[in-house]
């Protein structure tokens, strides 16, 4: 198990879980939200925040058919300190309304990899400021739904807003705009096949001639 969870679901099944209230960690490896399960229903009202190495806001690992939904901002400082990861997990629902912040070389706002037919709601904004801190990376995942409404925005040297790689039969659907300050592309697709973007708002890559 971790011993560095705000709040832990082990292998754990068709539990209902509301938390109102801020979690916080402040140890490298630390999650704040861990879930390893199936058919679970988690509510949470309120704010994550980590700073430590390889931390995670939430994190649904070899978990299938749960329903997470958040109202609050996640916060990640650290090398590595994703928003949100999915992880070997399929079939699940995750709606979050608030901002993804991460602060920190490879700190991604949303990790989805060799993850499937997942939907996956942002009503916010992802701001991303470390070097490789991707937006969005979606990695060996196929027929996934990912949709952000709200802007992405990274501005480290190295770092896409939405980066898909080795995955197939995805659909994006962001209605605000994607803007890279580095050299790196806004969007970026890497040996993936029939993925549809929905796509609203001002694409960019500053740094990008």
């Amino acid at each position: 198990t971790t011993l560095n969870s705000g709040f832990e679901l082990f292998n754990a099944n068709k539990n209902t879980i509301n938390l109102t209230g801020n979690i916080s960690t402040t140890t490298d490896d630390s999650l704040g939200i861990d879930l390893r399960g199936d058919s679970n229903t988690t509510t949470i009202n309120g704010n994550i925040t980590t700073k430590g190495e390889n931390s995670l806001g939430i994190d649904l690992s070899s978990s299938d058919q749960n329903t997470t939904n958040m109202t609050g901002n996640i916060i990640t400082t650290g090398v590595q300190a994703t928003g949100m990861r999915l992880s070997n997990s399929n079939n699940n629902n995750t709606n979050m309304t608030g901002d993804i912040t991460t602060t920190g070389r490879s700190g991604m706002g949303i990790f989805i990899t060799r993850a499937n037919e997942n939907t996956t709601v942002l009503t916010g904004d992802i701001l991303t400021s470390g070097d490789l801190a991707h937006g969005i990376h979606l990695q060996q995942s196929d027929s996934n739904t990912t949709s952000v409404h709200g802007n992405i925005s990274t501005t480290g040297p190295r770092a896409h807003g939405v980066w898909v790689e080795d995955a197939d039969n995805n659909t994006f659907v962001i209605t605000g705009n994607i803007i890279t300050s580095g050299t790196y592309e806004a969007i970026f697709i890497k040996r993936s096949d029939s993925n549809t973007f929905n796509l609203s708002g001002k694409i960019q890559s500053l740094g990008v001639d």
